[in-house]
């Protein structure tokens, strides 16, 4: 079960973001920290010079940048990052709220750009800014440019109450400017201000879901078979953060930080921070080898994290997320 080359990067380059998604994990921890927290003054951009190190000594088919505590686009050398990449010939995608850069910008990208670019509009012109706080004007127009240009877009939407009576308009227009898929996806969380929907057979969030099968934290053996490694087995695929570290999956790097760490994992946290495991100090596939990465891939059966995300991952996966190619 082991990863023996990796071949897929998923890479969180930033922790910078002009957004303030209510239900986010960056703005979990502003609430929390206030002015403490380090995204907010003093955020983590990773080097130019040491994100090109994921390519060395390495076969990679696809980068992945993800939003997972910032949005790539407003990393101060994001046009370096990405052309960078774009020349190595890998599968790049891009997940983004699209609210940076002009239409010609985008359009240029989508000329060149071997991958796919996912927009996050989560309603229409009155309805997107509630939540997501951008523009929707500028995403819809960039997203439109990107696909004139030639690019591979799809159109992300959170569903709220506030939102889904457009959900059908919004399928209806993503068709007609030429995305080629249009995902639907639960909050993570809905309180009295951003609300469930009530029309769609969509309103488990995840961690409801979980709690329905296993009292919550007793979660022991929720779903059912053999855990396998998704990332390990399927997909060849490691986690980067913006510090440079370097996690067997995105979810290990979330259950890991520094402001909280999951109990099962405080025994292994300090070893995650040591410099052999950083892309500035060692490469990817040198990496998957050391003692640590090859213990956790060794007993994925003892983590519930591991159990919750990959013993079945289509289990639940469309309960909280659907995907439509149009």
């Amino acid at each position: 079960m082991r990863l023996d080359e990796v071949k897929q990067v998923q890479i969180g380059i930033t922790t910078r973001c002009n957004s303030h998604c209510r239900f986010c994990f960056r703005e979990e921890l502003l609430k929390k920290h206030g002015d403490k927290m380090l995204f907010k003054d003093n955020p983590f951009d990773l080097p130019f010079e040491v994100f090109k190190n994921i390519f060395k000594e390495t076969n990679l088919t696809d980068v992945q940048f993800c939003g997972n505590k910032g949005d790539a686009i407003f990393h101060p050398d994001f046009h370096k990052i990405l052309n960078y990449t774009i020349d190595q010939g890998v599968f790049v995608s891009l997940s983004t709220n699209g609210s940076s850069f002009s239409k010609d910008w985008w359009y240029e990208l989508g000329k060149r750009m071997r991958g796919e670019v996912t927009f996050a509009l989560d309603g229409l012109e009155d309805t997107h800014g509630i939540y997501r706080a951008t523009s929707f004007k500028k995403v819809y127009e960039n997203m439109v440019s990107f696909i004139e240009g030639g690019g591979s877009s799809t159109w992300q939407y959170i569903v709220f109450r506030h939102n889904e009576h457009q959900l059908d308009e919004a399928k209806r227009l993503s068709k007609e400017i030429g995305c080629y898929k249009f995902i639907t996806v639960i909050s993570r969380f809905y309180d009295e201000v951003m609300q469930r929907p009530t029309t769609i057979n969509m309103t488990s969030t995840k961690r409801e879901i979980f709690r329905k099968l296993s009292p919550y934290p007793k979660l022991k053996r929720v779903m059912f078979g053999e855990i396998k490694c998704q990332w390990a087995t399927r997909l060849k695929r490691v986690y980067v953060s913006s510090r440079g570290n370097v996690y067997n999956c995105c979810y290990l790097c979330c259950f890991t930080q520094d402001w909280h760490t999951h109990p099962e994992f405080m025994p292994i946290k300090s070893k995650m921070k040591q410099p052999e495991y950083n892309i500035a100090n060692n490469t990817l596939n040198k990496i998957i080898k050391l003692p640590l990465m090859t213990y956790i891939y060794d007993n994925v059966d003892k983590y519930k994290m591991c159990d919750l995300n990959c013993s079945n991952l289509d289990m639940y996966r469309s309960k909280i997320r659907r995907e439509e190619n149009l």
